[in-house]
């Protein structure tokens, strides 16, 4: 494969036909001071072909500046990003840039930490709410299930309020990443279906924040289990039937048969002889001020 000169960051394209094509497009002028889409300082003589700051592979993985920072693009995705300007452009079929706009991509890699616990919190998108009625709520928790079993996640808590949900779940992050995305989707598809609506449904991504003691997975449970208090859809928690609050307090039994939160109760060591509904109560008090940074 023939080497493709190019400036100092030593980049080159692997694909020489979409080379020539990107070559052959690429406009003289530079961004706001940073260089974009592969274009550096260079002199009026110097050729087309020198004008390269990036690195194209045939698996779509982009390589912004410096050449070790890279973001790969998800399957069929076109649009590339100069990571100093955060201009956008778009790659037509052919490899020629089409168009160029201003704005940022939708949203940065996930990093996944070494902890296998998060609290996770998705909204609708726009602030729309995910739950018009009854109906909706209980199609979701029937997908929840779903998920929870098929993906043997542990689910240690659960609420449903209006524009937004929240969970703590343990998982690997394949497992996680694998359920949310059928939760979210399937969700979707039935909402739209009933209601006769279209477009996107959820906010993405979702929010996963990890999990790494005791104490915070505490907070995290805390902070779910007394979420539609904070938003002033009931005075106390128990008051909610939306959230496994319920369930933990044994003043419900499980919605679904996968979603008791066993490792809840597990964890704060409840048995038969417990009174569930006096521990809880003093837990989401005792939770409640410690749980402002979660909820920043």
């Amino acid at each position: 494969m023939p080497h493709l000169p190019v400036g100092q960051t030593g980049a080159m394209f692997r694909d020489t036909a979409l080379a020539s094509a990107w070559c052959a497009a690429a406009p003289p002028e530079r961004c706001d001071g940073s260089g974009r889409f592969g274009i550096r300082p260079t002199a009026p003589t110097e050729p087309e072909s020198h004008r390269l700051d990036r690195v194209i592979t045939l698996d779509r993985t982009i390589g912004c500046l410096p050449p070790g920072d890279s973001r790969e693009l998800s399957p069929g995705g076109r649009q590339l990003q100069c990571r100093l300007c955060n201009k956008l452009s778009t790659l037509a079929m052919d490899g020629r840039f089409c168009s160029t706009v201003s704005g940022t991509m939708p949203h940065a890699p996930r990093i996944w930490p070494s902890s296998n616990l998060h609290l996770i919190t998705t909204g609708g998108n726009g602030r729309c709410k995910l739950f018009l009625d009854v109906a909706d709520r209980e199609q979701f928790l029937d997908l929840l299930d779903h998920v929870v079993e098929r993906y043997g996640w542990e689910l240690f808590a659960w609420c449903l309020l209006g524009n937004h949900l929240h969970l703590v779940v343990r998982a690997e992050p394949e497992q996680l990443y694998r359920g949310m995305q059928r939760l979210k989707s399937l969700y979707a598809m039935r909402f739209h279906r009933r209601h006769h609506t279209q477009g996107h449904l959820f906010k993405r991504p979702y929010d996963s924040r990890p999990i790494l003691t005791v104490e915070h997975l505490h907070r995290a449970c805390g902070y779910v289990l007394r979420n539609a208090t904070r938003h002033g859809f009931v005075e106390r928690a128990e008051d909610w039937e939306w959230s496994s609050f319920r369930t933990v307090s044994h003043l419900d039994p499980p919605p679904r048969p996968h979603l008791g939160c066993e490792p809840f109760e597990r964890m704060m060591e409840l048995t038969a002889g417990t009174d569930h509904v006096t521990v809880m109560r003093a837990y989401v008090r005792e939770t409640a001020s410690e749980t402002a940074m979660i909820a920043a």
